[in-house]
């Protein structure tokens, strides 16, 4: 996912007159921000629209978080599965602006969602794994339908294990 985010920035035209000025980056949730922010690295901090805690399902951008996007050398999102109120922003921004939807990237892998992962199959069994990590899939699946997320827990399970 680094890989694909680094691409982004750079293969978009606005990077490549000049190395001098930071590029503007949004990022649509704090998942994707804190992503965008470690492959940013001290040259800068992406915007983030939708702050820890909101609700992605009543959201609504104000104006300056528009003109935000509507000015930003890239836009860097999960896409309009699971945020579709920025789909209809980034109608507005100049041709060739360069936006990157993390699920229609090329290595994005989409799961089912609790479907077991990579050769962690043999570790069906809760606890730690080799590293002394706990595996918390099942305790955030079952915290994500009591919540009523069951329609973009799939998007945010994939793009989320993905990176």
């Amino acid at each position: 996912m680094r890989y694909i985010i680094t691409l982004a920035f750079a293969s978009a035209p606005a990077f490549a007159p000049a190395f001098a000025e930071v590029p503007k980056v949004v990022t649509d949730i704090p998942p994707v921000h804190a992503l965008v922010a470690q492959v940013m690295g001290d040259l800068g901090e992406p915007t983030l629209l939708l702050a820890r805690g909101a609700d992605e399902h009543d959201f609504q951008l104000r104006p300056s978080q528009a003109a935000e996007v509507a000015e930003a050398d890239l836009v860097v999102w999960i896409g309009p599965e699971l945020t579709p109120w920025l789909d209809s922003a980034l109608t507005v921004r100049p041709e060739g602006a360069a936006a990157l939807a993390l699920l229609d990237a090329e290595v994005t892998r989409l799961r089912a969602y609790g479907e077991a992962h990579g050769d962690h199959d043999d570790h069906a069994e809760a606890g730690p794994d080799e590293h002394g990590h706990e595996d918390h899939a099942a305790e955030t699946a079952a915290k994500t339908a009591a919540a009523g997320h069951d329609d973009h827990a799939e998007a945010v399970f994939a793009a989320v294990s993905a990176a």
